[in-house]
């Protein structure tokens, strides 16, 4: 007999299925890419809390030239916690949080090596 798996369990194994199928898709060369060659992730402001300190974003890819939301993917890659409209929370102020977002997401999904800084292996624009 088999023990149901715990709710801590099939979160990380959630976590780490999406970080893989992230990692997937910005090694296919369908996704839009800049003139380095980096995947380009776009980010859109939704929202901004009254004191400042909470923004709420959603994150997109192109793929054979059609947007393709990844907010719900990049949270559970993350472990960063979504709005009820689907939005991906993001806390902090004083510095540019999209950036900060994709920078954190590609640390998250892409291979590390010795020595080697991933936070920079993706490209950030706004919408």
């Amino acid at each position: 007999m088999t023990r149901p798996e715990s709710q801590k369990a099939r979160k990380a194994r959630e976590r780490l299925e999406c970080i893989e199928r992230l990692r997937q898709d910005f090694a296919r060369p369908e996704i839009s890419r800049d003139r380095d060659g980096l995947p380009i992730v776009f980010t859109v402001l939704r929202h901004v809390s009254r004191s400042g300190m909470m923004r709420h974003l959603s994150l997109f890819v192109v793929f054979n030239g059609e947007p393709i939301e990844i907010t719900h993917r990049a949270a559970s890659a993350l472990d960063w916690r979504v709005t009820d409209r689907g939005h991906l929370k993001v806390a902090g102020c004083g510095m540019d949080m999209g950036f900060h977002t994709v920078y954190s997401l590609a640390r998250t999904v892409l291979e590390r090596t010795e020595g080697a800084d991933h936070g920079y292996g993706l490209a950030h624009r706004w919408l």
